[in-house]
């Protein structure tokens, strides 16, 4: 089994500063240390993301089932605002909700 590559290595003080390396050779330098070693899983969360979708930030739907009663809970919901009226597959293959209207070179919208 090989080891994760983004793992707190070490942290040290130097100087005033403490200094904090991940595994992978990042390393951050803070005035403190849990906000030194805090950057550091910060940098190993961030790592972690799949980038292989456009909008991370979105909730990835296995199927288009789930993405259609996550879309069913938004519309239940009596809450002000805009809210999603569609569901699209994204090139990352998983299902995600939309307030924007179908674009026509990307075909008829789910």
């Amino acid at each position: 089994m090989t080891a994760p590559e983004h793992v707190l290595r070490d942290d040290y003080r130097r100087g005033a500063d403490w200094v904090a390396h991940c595994r992978c050779g990042f390393t951050t330098v803070r005035r403190d240390r849990p906000s030194c070693v805090a950057m550091l899983y910060k940098h190993t969360i961030d790592a972690a993301r799949d980038t292989s979708c456009p909008t991370p930030h979105k909730k990835g739907h296995g199927t288009a089932e789930e993405a259609e009663a996550a879309l069913g809970r938004f519309l239940r919901r009596q809450r002000p605002g805009a809210r999603p009226t569609r569901i699209y597959l994204c090139q990352c293959r998983k299902w995600h909700t939309t307030k924007s209207p179908a674009r026509p070179d990307h075909g008829v919208a789910a």
